[in-house]
């Protein structure tokens, strides 16, 4: 037989009873302050923003200058393609000139065009200007009005 359920002796009760626990003290919301501790945690706290800010900041600045460099060097290169395709044309173009302005050439279109060469080349020699006209002493404009005037008179 099992014995009987019934309360329990005052002793095993209380050794089976937890221990009552003690509760914490609430915290008081008012405090004594130290002003230069205030002061300086303060500081510390703008420090803080202020190092952040300026981080952010650099941070913004150094990407505008890499955005700005790399659209520099594509500039550049679309550039250095263009001067590279200038003077590719121009080399075609002087190379195009030198065979068209070839003497055999123009001979070849000039006979195609019908034309024939010339005959012998006869040279014309020019009399010497240094005769007694170009070693007279210069005039006064009235004598050489006073010899052109008769003649300027016979015209209408």
């Amino acid at each position: 037989m099992t014995p009987p359920v019934g309360p329990e002796p005052a002793a095993a009760r209380a050794r089976t009873r937890p221990a009552p626990r003690e509760r914490p003290e609430p915290a008081r919301h008012l405090r004594v302050v130290d002003e230069r501790a205030a002061k300086r945690e303060r500081q510390v706290r703008r420090g803080i923003v202020l190092f952040g800010l300026v981080s952010v900041v650099s941070v913004f600045v150094v990407v505008v200058l890499h955005v700005m460099v790399a659209q520099g060097q594509l500039q550049l290169d679309r550039l250095n393609r263009e001067t590279t395709g200038a003077q590719q044309q121009y080399e075609r173009l002087r190379l195009e000139v030198a065979q068209l302005s070839a003497p055999s050439r123009i001979a070849t279109r000039a006979q195609q065009l019908g034309m024939v060469p010339g005959g012998p080349s006869t040279f014309v020699t020019v009399p010497d200007a240094s005769g007694p006209a170009a070693q007279s002493t210069p005039s006064s404009s009235t004598e050489d009005y006073q010899k052109v005037k008769p003649h300027l008179e016979t015209r209408p």
